[in-house]
Protein backbone atom coordinates (compact mmCIF):
# COMPACT_ATOMS: atom_id res chain seq x y z
CA UNK A 1 0.00 0.00 0.00
CA UNK A 2 2.90 2.35 0.73
CA UNK A 3 4.20 1.89 -2.82
CA UNK A 4 0.80 2.78 -4.24
CA UNK A 5 0.70 5.88 -2.07
CA UNK A 6 4.15 6.95 -3.27
CA UNK A 7 3.15 6.47 -6.92
CA UNK A 8 0.15 8.73 -6.39
CA UNK A 9 2.22 11.40 -4.68
CA UNK A 10 4.99 11.26 -7.29
CA UNK A 11 2.37 11.77 -9.97
CA UNK A 12 1.77 15.27 -8.61
CA UNK A 13 5.19 16.24 -7.26
CA UNK A 14 7.78 14.69 -9.57
CA UNK A 15 8.31 17.96 -11.40
CA UNK A 16 7.22 16.47 -14.73
CA UNK A 17 4.34 17.00 -17.11
CA UNK A 18 1.94 15.12 -14.83
CA UNK A 19 1.90 17.98 -12.35
CA UNK A 20 -1.12 20.28 -12.32
CA UNK A 21 0.40 23.74 -12.75
CA UNK A 22 -2.87 25.41 -11.80
CA UNK A 23 -1.85 24.67 -8.21
CA UNK A 24 1.16 26.92 -8.72
CA UNK A 25 -0.96 29.56 -10.45
CA UNK A 26 -3.02 29.77 -7.25
CA UNK A 27 0.19 30.32 -5.26
CA UNK A 28 1.35 33.06 -7.65
CA UNK A 29 -2.03 34.77 -7.28
CA UNK A 30 -1.46 34.92 -3.54
CA UNK A 31 0.05 38.41 -3.04
CA UNK A 32 2.00 37.11 -0.05
CA UNK A 33 3.91 34.63 -2.25
CA UNK A 34 3.89 35.38 -5.99
CA UNK A 35 6.71 34.00 -8.16
CA UNK A 36 9.34 34.56 -5.48
CA UNK A 37 7.91 31.85 -3.24
CA UNK A 38 7.49 29.44 -6.17
CA UNK A 39 11.11 29.96 -7.22
CA UNK A 40 12.29 29.44 -3.64
CA UNK A 41 10.36 26.16 -3.26
CA UNK A 42 11.26 24.82 -6.70
CA UNK A 43 14.97 25.40 -6.12
CA UNK A 44 14.78 23.56 -2.80
CA UNK A 45 12.74 20.63 -4.14
CA UNK A 46 14.10 20.10 -7.65
CA UNK A 47 17.41 21.92 -7.99
CA UNK A 48 18.31 24.97 -10.06
CA UNK A 49 18.22 23.42 -13.53
CA UNK A 50 14.79 21.87 -13.17
CA UNK A 51 13.60 24.95 -11.30
CA UNK A 52 14.36 27.18 -14.30
CA UNK A 53 12.52 24.84 -16.66
CA UNK A 54 9.45 24.72 -14.42
CA UNK A 55 9.42 28.48 -13.93
CA UNK A 56 9.45 29.02 -17.71
CA UNK A 57 6.55 26.62 -18.10
CA UNK A 58 4.63 28.32 -15.29
CA UNK A 59 5.23 31.78 -16.76
CA UNK A 60 3.96 30.59 -20.16
CA UNK A 61 0.80 29.30 -18.50
CA UNK A 62 0.29 32.62 -16.72
CA UNK A 63 0.76 34.60 -19.94
CA UNK A 64 -1.64 32.37 -21.88
CA UNK A 65 -4.19 32.60 -19.10
CA UNK A 66 -3.87 36.38 -18.95
CA UNK A 67 -4.23 36.75 -22.72
CA UNK A 68 -7.30 34.52 -22.69
CA UNK A 69 -8.97 36.63 -19.99
CA UNK A 70 -8.07 39.81 -21.85
CA UNK A 71 -10.18 38.56 -24.73
CA UNK A 72 -13.04 37.63 -22.39
CA UNK A 73 -12.95 41.00 -20.62
CA UNK A 74 -11.65 43.61 -23.09
CA UNK A 75 -10.89 47.16 -22.04
CA UNK A 76 -13.55 49.79 -22.79
CA UNK A 77 -12.88 51.97 -25.84
CA UNK A 78 -10.22 54.60 -25.18
CA UNK A 79 -11.60 58.11 -25.46
CA UNK A 80 -8.16 59.49 -26.31
CA UNK A 81 -7.48 57.43 -29.40
CA UNK A 82 -5.57 58.59 -32.41
CA UNK A 83 -8.69 59.70 -34.30
CA UNK A 84 -9.54 62.19 -31.55
CA UNK A 85 -5.99 63.47 -31.48
CA UNK A 86 -5.99 63.88 -35.22
CA UNK A 87 -9.24 65.82 -35.21
CA UNK A 88 -7.90 68.10 -32.50
CA UNK A 89 -4.61 68.81 -34.28
CA UNK A 90 -6.27 69.40 -37.65
CA UNK A 91 -7.93 72.52 -36.25
CA UNK A 92 -4.52 74.11 -35.67
CA UNK A 93 -3.45 73.88 -39.32
CA UNK A 94 -2.67 77.34 -40.67
CA UNK A 95 -2.25 76.81 -44.35
CA UNK A 96 -1.10 74.28 -46.88
CA UNK A 97 -2.80 71.11 -47.93
CA UNK A 98 -5.21 69.80 -45.24
CA UNK A 99 -5.01 66.29 -46.63
CA UNK A 100 -1.20 66.25 -46.28
CA UNK A 101 -1.46 67.59 -42.72
CA UNK A 102 -3.96 64.89 -41.82
CA UNK A 103 -1.75 62.19 -43.34
CA UNK A 104 1.31 63.36 -41.40
CA UNK A 105 -0.68 63.62 -38.18
CA UNK A 106 -2.13 60.16 -38.65
CA UNK A 107 1.30 58.64 -39.22
CA UNK A 108 2.79 60.50 -36.26
CA UNK A 109 0.14 59.49 -33.71
CA UNK A 110 0.03 55.95 -35.03
CA UNK A 111 3.78 55.68 -34.51
CA UNK A 112 3.57 57.18 -31.01
CA UNK A 113 0.80 54.82 -29.93
CA UNK A 114 2.71 51.78 -31.19
CA UNK A 115 5.76 52.87 -29.25
CA UNK A 116 3.78 53.53 -26.07
CA UNK A 117 1.92 50.22 -26.27
CA UNK A 118 5.18 48.30 -26.76
CA UNK A 119 6.81 50.01 -23.76
CA UNK A 120 3.76 49.82 -21.53
CA UNK A 121 3.70 46.92 -19.05
CA UNK A 122 0.55 44.89 -18.78
CA UNK A 123 -1.26 43.99 -15.57
CA UNK A 124 0.53 40.68 -15.20
CA UNK A 125 3.99 42.24 -15.33
CA UNK A 126 2.96 44.96 -12.90
CA UNK A 127 1.50 42.46 -10.45
CA UNK A 128 4.57 40.22 -10.52
CA UNK A 129 6.94 43.17 -10.10
CA UNK A 130 5.00 44.75 -7.22
CA UNK A 131 6.25 44.03 -3.72
CA UNK A 132 5.02 40.96 -1.88
CA UNK A 133 2.36 41.69 0.71
CA UNK A 134 3.20 41.24 4.37
CA UNK A 135 1.63 38.14 5.87
CA UNK A 136 -0.29 38.71 9.10
CA UNK A 137 -2.94 36.90 11.11
CA UNK A 138 -6.37 37.38 9.64
CA UNK A 139 -5.17 38.23 6.13
CA UNK A 140 -8.16 37.75 3.81
CA UNK A 141 -6.98 37.10 0.27
CA UNK A 142 -10.47 37.48 -1.21
CA UNK A 143 -10.91 40.91 0.36
CA UNK A 144 -7.45 41.88 -0.88
CA UNK A 145 -8.32 41.01 -4.46
CA UNK A 146 -11.66 42.77 -4.16
CA UNK A 147 -9.87 45.95 -3.11
CA UNK A 148 -7.44 45.60 -6.04
CA UNK A 149 -10.11 44.94 -8.68
CA UNK A 150 -9.64 48.38 -10.25
CA UNK A 151 -5.85 48.19 -10.31
CA UNK A 152 -5.71 44.60 -11.62
CA UNK A 153 -8.91 44.46 -13.62
CA UNK A 154 -8.12 41.25 -15.55
CA UNK A 155 -5.99 39.42 -13.00
CA UNK A 156 -8.60 39.89 -10.29
CA UNK A 157 -11.05 37.96 -12.48
CA UNK A 158 -8.48 35.21 -12.94
CA UNK A 159 -7.99 35.05 -9.17
CA UNK A 160 -11.74 34.89 -8.63
CA UNK A 161 -12.06 31.87 -10.91
CA UNK A 162 -8.89 30.08 -9.80
CA UNK A 163 -9.65 30.35 -6.09
CA UNK A 164 -13.15 28.97 -6.63
CA UNK A 165 -11.81 25.68 -8.08
CA UNK A 166 -12.41 22.88 -5.54
CA UNK A 167 -9.37 20.75 -4.74
CA UNK A 168 -10.12 17.18 -5.81
CA UNK A 169 -8.67 14.26 -3.84
CA UNK A 170 -10.33 11.46 -5.79
CA UNK A 171 -7.17 10.18 -7.48
CA UNK A 172 -4.91 10.26 -4.44
CA UNK A 173 -7.66 9.15 -2.08
CA UNK A 174 -7.94 5.81 -3.84
CA UNK A 175 -4.50 4.89 -2.51
CA UNK A 176 -5.63 5.54 1.08
CA UNK A 177 -9.12 4.00 0.94
CA UNK A 178 -8.14 0.38 1.52
CA UNK A 179 -9.62 0.50 4.99
CA UNK A 180 -13.00 1.44 3.54
CA UNK A 181 -13.04 -1.80 1.59
CA UNK A 182 -12.32 -3.82 4.75
CA UNK A 183 -14.54 -2.04 7.26
CA UNK A 184 -18.12 -1.11 6.43
CA UNK A 185 -21.28 -0.33 8.45
CA UNK A 186 -22.05 -4.04 8.69
CA UNK A 187 -18.53 -5.07 9.71
CA UNK A 188 -17.12 -2.34 11.91
CA UNK A 189 -16.12 -4.20 15.08
CA UNK A 190 -13.09 -6.09 13.84
CA UNK A 191 -10.04 -6.23 16.02
CA UNK A 192 -7.24 -3.85 14.84
CA UNK A 193 -4.92 -6.83 14.42
CA UNK A 194 -7.47 -8.56 12.21
CA UNK A 195 -7.93 -5.42 10.09
CA UNK A 196 -4.17 -5.15 9.65
CA UNK A 197 -3.95 -8.79 8.62
CA UNK A 198 -6.76 -8.38 6.09
CA UNK A 199 -5.19 -5.26 4.57
CA UNK A 200 -1.76 -6.86 4.31
CA UNK A 201 -3.15 -10.10 2.93
CA UNK A 202 -5.12 -8.19 0.33
CA UNK A 203 -1.99 -6.35 -0.78
CA UNK A 204 0.10 -9.53 -0.85
CA UNK A 205 -2.49 -11.32 -2.97
CA UNK A 206 -2.61 -8.41 -5.38
CA UNK A 207 1.15 -8.20 -5.94
CA UNK A 208 1.80 -11.93 -5.81
CA UNK A 209 2.74 -13.42 -9.17
CA UNK A 210 2.10 -16.97 -8.01
CA UNK A 211 -1.29 -18.43 -8.88
CA UNK A 212 -3.24 -19.41 -5.80
CA UNK A 213 -5.32 -22.60 -5.74
CA UNK A 214 -8.20 -21.56 -3.53
CA UNK A 215 -9.54 -25.13 -3.19
CA UNK A 216 -6.24 -26.57 -1.98
CA UNK A 217 -5.73 -23.64 0.36
CA UNK A 218 -9.14 -24.20 1.96
CA UNK A 219 -8.39 -27.90 2.32
CA UNK A 220 -5.13 -27.03 4.03
CA UNK A 221 -6.90 -24.69 6.45
CA UNK A 222 -9.49 -27.35 7.28
CA UNK A 223 -6.75 -29.87 7.91
CA UNK A 224 -4.92 -27.49 10.26
CA UNK A 225 -8.14 -26.74 12.14
CA UNK A 226 -8.91 -30.46 12.44
CA UNK A 227 -5.50 -31.15 13.93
Amino acid sequence: MAKNMKVKLDKYWDGGDNMNYMLFVAVVLDPRHKMAYIEFCFSKMYGLDKCRHMLVKLKELLVNLFEYYQVLYPLPPDSTDSSCLISDTSSFGGGGNDRDDESWSSQFYSQIRRKQSSEKKNELDKYLEDEVEFNYDGFDILKWWKSKAMKYRVISRIARDVFSIPISTVSSESAFSTGGRVLDPFRSSLNPTTVEALVCAQNWLRISKKEIDLRSSMDEIERIEAD
